[in-house]
């Protein structure tokens, strides 16, 4: 399971590359938290060049989707204002 939606991830995230790509210059921290795993996810859901990303999709350390290292960039420009944030945190319930 895990595989095939990293799978779709990665693909969909293709056509979504030149959105990605603005967030070289700097991207909204407020729509982006970082999750305990040095994941990222979307704060809220939106769509990006046609594709739906909502906030249970993760941006995973090392992957580049499309051209763009996305928690890299996130990691450089948004870590400081963005403490980890757990499932309990977050407001799942268990």
């Amino acid at each position: 399971m895990m595989l095939s939606r990293t799978v779709v991830l990665s693909l969909c995230l293709v056509s979504v590359a030149p959105v990605l790509a603005l967030a070289q210059q700097q991207p909204n921290c407020a729509d982006f938290h970082r999750n305990s795993d040095g994941s990222w996810s979307p704060t809220h859901t939106f769509t990006a060049s046609g594709m739906t990303l909502d906030p249970s999709w993760h941006f995973y350390p090392g992957v580049v989707y499309g051209t763009t290292n996305v928690v890299s960039v996130l990691n450089q420009y948004c870590a400081a204002a963005a403490p980890y944030r757990t499932k309990a945190s977050a407001g799942y319930r268990f």
